[in-house]
């Protein structure tokens, strides 16, 4: 579980600052594979049958 989001029935989607959605998939786990995505501020919308949560990612290397 994420801070109230069940991972087993959770989605994700990222955006980047112009607003643009780079990547969206299924939560399985705790981690998220952001390996290709270029350095940089990005927002994350993390979302379950019941919950909604946002936060900001920065990509540093």
């Amino acid at each position: 579980m994420i801070r109230g989001i069940e991972t087993e029935k959770g989605f994700y989607s990222l955006y980047n600052t112009s607003g643009q959605l780079v990547k969206r998939g299924v939560l399985n786990s705790n981690q998220l594979d952001l390996e290709e995505l270029a350095k940089g501020p990005y927002y994350l919308l993390l979302s379950d049958k019941n919950n909604h949560l946002a936060g900001q990612v920065i990509i540093l290397e």
